[in-house]
């Protein structure tokens, strides 16, 4: 009976654990798992997916040391300051830690890792490329329509300093209307004026002839000056 039922409690714990590696396999996100000497315990298919990692690299159950040094190999982490980028990730592996970087095929990923009670921690990647895509389409799409919004505001003001002018144009008209009429009689008026002095001058000269020099002049100054000042 012990055996029945241990044969039976062992097909249950097979059974629950290829549900659970078909649940594993299924997962949206890649997941890789570290145990508590940091080598590496477990992953889904997802996980080799999204780095492109064969099941040779896999196979031999790297440390966590020598994950991060095939990753930096790869040109993972870019090419400046790869020392610094290693001993931070090997920093406080106790600690939650979450980070985004783009991988050399161009993809964005964001990384979370979060620690295991008993040690070790497990690490999960996020293909992030449609979503940061998308977020730059929208800042894209909004910073174009405040840019639009803008220039629709210039336009807007354009339009009412034309129209201002427009009025301000129209007014100016009708002023110089007013004023042109009479001034025109001004004009004429005093061209005239001009006109009588010129025949005053011919007709008073035999006259004029008469009087001493200094009465002469003091007569053509003020002919020459009512002159200039109808001018």
């Amino acid at each position: 009976m012990i055996a029945i039922d241990n044969a039976r409690l062992l097909e249950e714990i097979r059974q629950r654990q290829a549900e659970l590696r078909v649940t594993f396999d299924n997962m949206g996100d890649g997941v890789v798992m570290f145990d508590q000497d940091l080598r590496l315990a477990a992953w889904n298919r997802n996980f080799q997916q999204i780095l492109d990692l064969p099941d040779a690299l896999l196979a031999p159950r790297p440390s966590y040391t020598d994950y991060l040094r095939i990753l930096a190999d790869r040109g993972e982490f870019g090419r400046d300051d790869i020392e610094g980028e290693l001993s931070r990730r090997l920093e406080h592996t106790d600690r939650e830690f979450r980070s985004e970087r783009s991988r050399p095929d161009g993809s964005v990923i964001e990384v979370r890792r979060n620690a295991m009670p008993g040690g070790g921690f497990v690490l999960i990647y996020s293909d992030i490329t449609e979503r940061k895509r998308s977020e730059e389409e929208i800042r894209t799409a909004r910073d174009a329509a405040e840019a639009a919004y803008r220039d629709l505001k210039a336009t807007q003001a354009n339009l009412v300093h034309a129209q201002k002018m427009a009025a301000l144009g129209q007014l100016t008209a009708g002023i110089a209307h007013e004023i042109k009429n009479p001034l025109n009689f001004v004009n004429n008026f005093a061209g005239l004026s001009v006109e009588l002095l010129d025949e005053l001058k011919e007709t008073a000269a035999p006259a004029l002839s008469a009087l001493d020099e200094d009465q002469r002049a003091d007569i053509d100054e003020t002919v020459d000056m009512l002159t200039s000042n109808l001018d």
